[in-house]
């Protein structure tokens, strides 16, 4: 145990000084790998414009933490191996390949609860910045009688209007965890599966584990320190700004015609974030 101790806080120590936040806390109880569905065309609803990627939920005694496997992946190689993850990088992506391929994924947010206590903290990140939000509002929630199965649980409906969205979501009281998807926490059970009105974003539990698991903690693996901010609504703005108004691809593509590469106008997005209750008309 000592051993182990001494493991965690040099690794803690170590990434501290590459920038990265390294902050395990306790062992995990639960494992819950979910697809996160989201519709990237909310204006043609029809045309069901989708992707798909793996989010896990990792529970313990006290605290939880809601990220994308591949990203923590790929964001731990670049920081311990780059050389290494530079080269998988380059066998993906070869000169003259159109179709961009990202060895992270797409999702770069992660959720952290009561890691600190009595607070939810959400790491973002986007081309240019990372972003660090300290939160702690969870969903109001009205359980209703309607039931259905996932994964061998009865679970029982519930609902909620949160953030700009109304959601429903399916709980299993027999796994006593107050916890779920994304910021989708606070029910008398584990939530299951959750999606908004028109299904713009969906999760639907894949697969539980319970051993051979990693501890719980905060895992930020990154070459800067993220900004702190206290309001979120003021980063949601600029990420809006950045990410679905075009401006950080714009950046990006100016940058590459300046190598000689055509650059193209930015290009806005069709999709809003989980949360559309923040100032971006």
């Amino acid at each position: 145990m000592k051993r182990q101790i001494f493991l965690l806080l040099a690794l803690a120590s170590l990434c501290s000084a590459l920038g990265s936040i390294i902050e395990p806390k306790e062992p995990a109880i639960l494992e819950v790998t979910y697809d996160k569905v989201t519709n990237l065309d909310t204006l043609n609803r029809a045309k069901k414009t989708i992707i798909s990627e793996e989010m896990r939920l990792r529970i313990g005694k006290t605290s939880s933490m809601f990220y994308p496997p591949k990203s923590l992946w790929y964001d731990s190689l670049r920081t311990n191996n780059f050389e290494l993850s530079e080269q998988i990088y380059r066998a993906a992506n070869p000169p003259g390949q159109k179709r961009f391929v990202s060895i992270g994924g797409l999702e770069r947010e992660f959720v952290f609860r009561n890691v600190r206590e009595n607070q939810t903290l959400v790491y973002q990140s986007s081309a240019d910045n990372e972003y660090y939000i300290e939160e702690t509002e969870l969903p109001e929630w009205t359980i209703e009688s309607d039931t259905k199965e996932i994964l061998g649980y009865e679970c029982l409906k519930a609902t909620c209007d949160y953030r700009g969205r109304h959601w429903t979501a399916w709980f299993a009281p027999e796994l006593p965890f107050k916890e779920g998807p994304w910021k989708l926490a606070g029910l008398p059970g584990l939530v299951l599966e959750a999606y908004d009105t028109h299904s713009d974003y969906h999760f639907i539990a894949s697969a539980i584990a319970d051993s051979g698991l990693q501890p719980v903690g905060i895992y930020i693996y990154s070459s800067q320190d993220p900004f702190v901010y206290k309001s979120r609504l003021k980063v949601l703005s600029r990420l809006w700004r950045e990410k679905l108004q075009g401006n950080s691809t714009y950046r990006i593509q100016s940058i590459l015609a300046k190598q000689g590469a055509a650059a193209r106008p930015p290009r806005k997005s069709k999709y809003d974030f989980l949360e559309t209750d923040y100032p971006h008309e």
